[in-house]
């Protein structure tokens, strides 16, 4: 069993764009799209857009893996509790007030506020189109999910008419691209944030038909029968350790109203310390054994052990979730680069860390 951690809010990314906010940025695309048009930017319509890229890229190859997608399209207009996503599943939420969640978010796991300060994910198009609005200037820490400001966000409208919103934008990273410019396929929008009504770091992709038209779940599945739209649609239950890491004080991972993480990360300790050792899954489920070790510098095997989340907890899915082993470093043990492993669904994430007599434990970034 561990000896701290488990999973993190349901709500850690909640987002909801309200009445008021919806009509005012439907009231700025409708300007701009007749705009647009008059100028004979927006002609014509194309076949339906199929083959959206991922939304998402790293500014780190060191953070490839480190996201997570938080929620789904809500198919069930009834409200509230009345929950239905493209698998039959609730992996999404609606709200007393009438809100459906309308998009897909996807979140930095772990340390989200840390690495939207480092900027760590870039946002990028899902398909070539033309720019028909930008909202930019908004704090990225209202932690405001009713209410507060408008999130900056970026809107794309592509050949077939159907429209791209990215919401949550780190303030100030929008592309320098202006409204009626093209963009491609892949380029550049701007940085991953949480400004607007958003509980944490995360792109709300969302796609509509036309710019204020119904919501359009872009992935297939069983309650939703139209072809995907992703060029690879990404599995439901996408499950993985994101990363491990090595801490010599718990780290405190912030959740609004606090946006500060502390991740007290290390990559060395001295022979006596209490190291925390932790792993952060991201779609973790019952059943799911993974494999954990503790090498020395030889690579032999210092520690190992095995976990499954239904020992430390009745949910049957976590989206998010950590947990900390705590292992004392043998005074008189070998010094130089030790290992710290796991194994899980067929993938091994590995992180070393020295063991030095003399030298100070030191913290840093998490990207390191």
């Amino acid at each position: 069993m561990p000896d701290a951690g488990g999973p993190v809010a349901a709500d850690a990314y909640a987002d909801e764009i309200d009445a008021v906010t919806r009509a005012r940025i439907d009231a700025m695309l409708s300007t701009n799209v007749a705009q647009l048009q008059q100028r004979g930017l927006l002609v014509g319509r194309a076949p339906a857009i199929t083959g959206l890229l991922w939304p998402l890229s790293t500014a780190n190859a060191a953070s490839d893996q480190w996201y997570l997608t938080a929620n789904y399209v809500d198919l069930n207009t009834s409200f509230p509790n009345q929950l239905l996503d493209h698998a039959c599943g609730s992996r999404t939420y609606d709200t007393a007030t009438g809100y459906n969640h309308s998009g897909h978010d996807i979140g930095a796991w772990p340390f989200a506020w840390s690495l939207m300060d480092e900027g760590s994910f870039t946002i990028r198009a899902a398909a070539s189109g033309i720019v028909i609005g930008k909202v930019d200037g908004n704090p990225d820490r209202s932690c405001s999910t009713a209410g507060g400001p408008t999130p900056n966000s970026v809107f794309v409208q592509h050949a077939d008419g159907t429209v791209g919103q990215y919401y949550h934008l780190r303030n100030g990273t929008q592309t320098t691209k202006l409204v009626g410019q093209t963009v491609t396929a892949g380029e550049y929008l701007g940085q991953m944030g949480s400004s607007g009504q958003s509980s944490g770091p995360h792109l709300h992709f969302e796609l509509r038909a036309p710019a204020n038209g119904p919501v359009i779940e872009p992935s297939n599945g069983p309650c939703n029968a139209a072809p995907t739209a992703w060029a690879s649609q990404r599995p439901y239950n996408d499950s993985r350790i994101n990363r491990v890491g090595t801490h010599l004080v718990a780290p405190v991972l912030a959740q609004c109203p606090g946006t500060i993480d502390t991740p007290n990360l290390i990559r060395r300790a001295a022979p006596g310390a209490l190291v925390s050792f932790a792993a952060y899954y991201r779609d973790q489920r019952h059943g799911q054994l993974a494999t954990f070790r503790i090498r020395r510098p030889d690579q032999s095997v210092f520690q190992t052990w095995t976990f499954d989340s239904q020992a430390a907890t009745g949910q049957v899915h976590l989206s998010a979730a950590y947990w900390i082993w705590n292992a004392l470093i043998p005074s008189d043990g070998p010094q130089g680069i030790w290992a710290f492993e796991s194994v899980f669904e067929g993938q091994t994430v590995t992180r070393t860390f020295e063991v030095f007599d003399g030298v100070a434990n030191g913290f840093e970034s998490p990207l390191l």
